[in-house]
């Protein structure tokens, strides 16, 4: 009577044996063709069967079809888009809100109809260093007031006559002498008539390359002038072409190690593209060979927060 009890006990103490053994295998086998996370649902599925042997197996598949059909990982990615983490440079723009205290008038004057000194804030548009001349005069452009129109037309034209003088006499006096001071003088016309935005966009996009052309020459013939190296990189994430870019920052590390300016271009590159890890190296390199002294004042606080050591 007892051997008859014992035999069953025997039998189904092998089965469950035998089935953890083979549900083990078939995970192990699994793994190599799963991602992390839907391993641990294996795993999951496997404990349950061990103790409920197909029961387990059956459940455990159908919530894994169910889970799938569901697509939590979607509504992850949908929440994750929505409360996207993008600090604000609250020091960068207190320099630049610092710098730009004079736009708040020009931007009434030529959205504001009650506004009689349009003329007079036009005019002082003219001999002023700010950028995005264009911005503001556009907004002439398109009042209703027809005089002001006038007054915005007449400002443009005059503008973008001073800067084509200014660029034409800046080549000239670059090609006769050929020097730092004359290339820095060249470079500032470029980039000042670019950030200007007086011009439409096919213009625009022709003195950019111009300037681009003019860039790549000047880093074959100044190699040791910094500046140059900056405005090529930023002009070529202009024209869409990262590789070069960055290729452009990496050399300004090896040619101007203790400068900061390579490091910064380079963090602000990884950051738009959300490269911590290139953060991360270039913080550590930029801290073993940048004096704090070196970084810019409107920069010094977001590096602190990054991880940099600022003293």
């Amino acid at each position: 009577m007892l051997g008859n009890l014992i035999q069953p006990t025997i039998l189904v103490i092998l089965f469950y044996i035998v089935h953890a053994c083979i549900l083990f295998a078939a995970a192990k086998a699994a793994k190599k063709r799963m991602q992390p996370e839907q391993y641990g649902a294996v795993i999951w599925i496997v404990l349950i069967s061990c103790f409920l042997p197909l029961i387990g197996e059956a459940f455990g598949l159908l919530a894994w079809w169910a889970s799938r059909r569901v697509d939590s990982n979607k509504i992850v990615s949908d929440y994750t888009d929505y409360v996207k983490f993008q600090p604000i440079n609250l020091e960068h723009l207190r320099y630049e809100a610092k710098d730009s205290k004079n736009l708040t008038p020009l931007m009434e004057a030529f959205t504001n109809d009650n506004q009689p000194d349009r003329k007079s804030l036009m005019l002082k548009l003219i001999n002023s260093n700010i950028s995005d001349k264009g911005k503001y005069l556009n907004l002439g452009l398109n009042n209703d007031d027809s005089e002001t129109v006038h007054y915005a037309a007449t400002t443009m034209n005059l503008l973008v006559d001073r800067y084509e003088k200014s660029l034409d006499t800046a080549k000239t006096e670059h090609e006769h002498f050929h020097s730092e001071e004359t290339l820095s003088r060249l470079i500032g016309v470029y980039r000042g008539y670019l950030d200007s935005r007086l011009l439409d966009d096919h213009s625009q996009e022709h003195l950019r390359y111009v300037f681009l052309q003019f860039l790549e020459q000047a880093a074959k013939d100044f190699p040791d002038y910094m500046e140059v190296f900056n405005q090529l990189g930023d002009i070529y994430l202009q024209l869409d072409s990262p590789t070069q870019a960055v290729n452009t920052y990496m050399y300004m590390l090896q040619a101007f190690p203790h400068e900061a300016d390579g490091y910064l271009n380079l963090i602000e590159y990884y950051y738009n593209q959300k490269d911590w890890t290139g953060i991360e190296h270039v913080l550590s390199q930029m801290h073993e060979h940048v004096a704090p002294e070196k970084i810019p004042e409107n920069r010094q606080y977001i590096v602190r927060q990054m991880g940099g050591v600022v003293s």
